[in-house]
């Protein structure tokens, strides 16, 4: 919420957005964290950071299709623990907004586009949650690879 970013930008060196907010509101919230920051707090930008879902594949149709069940279990656990309250931004609690608009989702390149647009709302960090996994061992030694060296790695290169 607008107001527990503002305590945050008073109390604490960082704040931290969890994975349902939309990029939208996390980017409007990185702005007054700064904003408050600068004016009630320190005076210092601190740290902004956010966990993102992310969700790879060869294509966005194909990413989606392979986070499909872990989607609708993490929809249904937010929605059973009640976890939207009313002073809070949205959560992304259902498949009515676009993955666009709160996961990194698609091919590396497009993951990487969209961490890199994250950076460039603000923020200084994004923790990733993977959606995706495939079942395998080996399958999925082989995806944190790939995950690993086109995604994370270049990410880092940018400064993202």
């Amino acid at each position: 919420s607008v107001g527990a970013t503002r305590r945050a930008a008073r109390l604490a060196d960082a704040v931290f957005f969890g994975p349902q907010v939309a990029w939208a509101d996390v980017g409007r919230l990185v702005r007054v964290y700064r904003e408050t920051r600068g004016t009630e707090g320190p005076g210092t930008p601190g740290r902004a950071l956010a966990s993102r879902s992310l969700i790879v594949g060869a294509s966005k149709e194909a990413a989606r299709a392979a986070a499909q069940a872990y989607l609708e279990r993490t929809f249904a656990m937010y929605r059973g623990w009640q976890m939207q309250e009313p002073t809070m931004v949205p959560l992304q609690l259902g498949f009515e907004a676009s993955l666009d608009d709160w996961t990194i989702n698609g091919t590396p390149a497009q993951c990487l586009e969209a961490i890199a647009r994250g950076h460039a709302m603000g923020l200084d960090g994004i923790g990733l949650s993977i959606y995706s996994l495939p079942r395998g061992v080996a399958e999925r030694i082989e995806y944190l690879h790939m995950i690993a060296e086109q995604i994370v790695r270049p990410a880092a290169a940018l400064g993202a």
